[in-house]
């Protein structure tokens, strides 16, 4: 399989700056269907904001189905919360004009994944402060992207941290280390 050569060769490879270890990735890609959890933010008019593994552009097609998707339930006068799908479970949360959606084959239950999202969306919240998210709310062709700008990495660090450490699910404090 040249899909594993090529994974390593692209984390071998020093990364520019503002480039991401897997930008190069697209729902067409081998490795991309390996990771085991992603994770989408994109506008209510499908716009993409965020994407945990790929180039949002790249993945722009599958973000505007997703939105498709969500505002077809949302037509009907329904919410679209999780769907479970052989081993992989999605999870949607709409905020506003802001959609954020994870798929998932970790074995974490829906209330965990749910709150991983929450914690993306305050992140979001916490660099937009409130003003991006009106802009969008008027124009909905917005790009949110110039906003966050370069804030990609802190929400993928925020995500790494929440797959290694439980503390984020029961709202606990990280213990401090202290010399002795």
């Amino acid at each position: 399989d040249d899909g594993g050569a090529a994974a390593a060769a692209a984390a071998a490879t020093p990364l520019a700056p503002g480039q991401r270890r897997y930008d190069h990735e697209d729902s067409s890609h081998a490795n991309w269907h390996r990771h085991k959890k992603h994770v989408f933010v994109l506008s209510a008019a499908g716009r993409p904001i965020y994407s945990r593994y790929g180039d949002e552009q790249n993945l722009a097609a599958f973000m505007a189905a997703t939105s498709g998707l969500v505002s077809f339930v949302d037509h009907l006068g329904d919410t679209l919360r999780h769907v479970v799908a052989g081993e992989h479970v999605l999870v949607f949360e709409t905020r506003g004009p802001i959609y954020l959606v994870m798929i998932a084959r970790t074995g974490e239950c829906v209330e965990q994944l749910r709150r991983q999202l929450d914690y993306v969306y305050g992140q979001i919240v916490l660099v937009l402060t409130g003003s991006g998210i009106e802009k969008l709310f008027r124009n909905q062709n917005f790009d949110l992207r110039n906003l966050l700008g370069g804030t990609n990495a802190f929400i993928d660090n925020l995500l790494h941290k929440m797959d290694h450490r439980a503390a984020y699910f029961a709202d606990a404090l990280h213990p401090l280390r202290l010399e002795p």
